[in-house]
């Protein structure tokens, strides 16, 4: 592959475009050659990540069948890691309404009016709403507990950045209703699992 077509592939990659017209880009480059800069660390690492841009999209186009995420296997992944609505309640370091909280906690009272009594979150007036989110979207400390959860259910108290936290869970939204760019996330989430299984196939019988 010449020097001026890698250099070209890096620059996509790296999103770096001068702007210069066709003949000066040229000249441009057969200069960087003779300053001896086709040699520099920088280009080596340019020219193999372009390298190996080229060929990640060669196999998703020969590979295209294998690569391909299915609706039903989107469909499974979002059952695993779906949209949850949380309420949360955040209380800081040594609060001094802690243990009147934990009684309270424990008489089943509206979980909404006491994180509007206790939370020192600024959700705290919207009973700590945090709509809805997925993975990668809450704190794992959240979205994983969240997972296991039944509606209307408490869970807590969960340590988390310095603070205290007791969190419900208000709904889970169904697949049909998901906004598409989280399922987009979820598909690309697939996809990338796919090439990296391919790509350990292939070298593993090397």
């Amino acid at each position: 592959m010449c020097f001026s077509l890698l250099f070209s592939a890096a620059s996509l990659v790296f999103g770096a475009t001068t702007g210069l017209p066709a003949e000066l880009r040229e000249k441009a480059l057969s200069d960087a050659v003779k300053n001896g800069l086709k040699e520099s660390p920088s280009v080596k690492a340019a020219t193999e990540e372009a390298l190996l841009e080229v060929y990640l999209s060669h196999l998703r186009t020969t590979e295209k069948e294998k690569l391909s995420v299915s609706a039903l296997e989107l469909r499974a992944r979002y059952d695993r890691y779906p949209l949850v609505r949380l309420h949360h309640l955040m209380m800081r370091e040594n609060h001094p309404r802690r243990g009147e909280l934990t009684k309270r906690l424990k008489t089943k009272e509206v979980f909404d009016a006491l994180v509007r009594e206790f939370s020192d979150d600024s959700s705290a007036p919207f009973a700590g709403d945090t709509d809805f989110r997925g993975l990668g979207q809450l704190p794992p400390a959240f979205y994983e507990p969240a997972l296991k959860m039944k509606i209307g259910q408490v869970t807590g108290p969960i340590e988390e950045a310095g603070a205290t936290h007791w969190i419900q869970l208000v709904a889970v939204k169904p697949f049909e209703q998901a906004f598409a760019p989280y399922l987009i996330f979820l598909q690309k989430q697939l996809e990338q699992e796919k090439l990296e299984n391919l790509l350990k196939q292939r070298f593993s019988s090397r």
